[in-house]
């Protein structure tokens, strides 16, 4: 998702106004949100490492794209449902608590990006080898 999807980018990160600094909107990764009975997890096209790497691989190889780009969002949103599920410590002010998840979000889409890549090129690899004759 990207802010020029302002009705969602509002819903995902209310924080991020049209007075936002690039770099702030450029930083945040993902976040799960509820909605009713469900958890909606929403992640940024525009967070900067996941940009570079996915403008890079379209570049490269549009297939290892599609895999990366699918890698990343099944661990992105298994990790916001957990993050999302987990108890809130009751001792932290709400602002507080916030950043760290957001700085936690943030730290693991970098891991993932890294993760995605290996993945999606293990599964381009095991691709053109199904395709080889025997």
């Amino acid at each position: 998702m990207s802010p020029e999807q302002t009705e969602v980018w509002a819903a995902a990160w209310p924080h991020l106004s049209d007075e936002a600094s690039d770099e702030a909107i450029h930083s945040v990764a993902y976040v799960p949100v509820s909605a009713g009975d469900e958890t909606i997890v929403y992640y940024s096209t525009v967070f900067e490492p996941y940009q570079a790497q996915i403008d890079r691989l379209k570049t490269e190889s549009p297939s290892l794209a599609q895999l990366f780009e699918t890698s990343y969002a099944v661990w992105i949103g298994y990790h916001a449902i957990l993050q999302h599920q987990a108890p809130d410590p009751k001792d932290i002010e709400d602002s507080e608590f916030e950043r760290l998840e957001e700085a936690e979000r943030t730290r693991v889409a970098r891991m993932q990006i890294k993760q995605a890549l290996q993945v999606a090129k293990m599964r381009q690899q095991l691709m053109k080898t199904q395709e080889e004759p025997v």
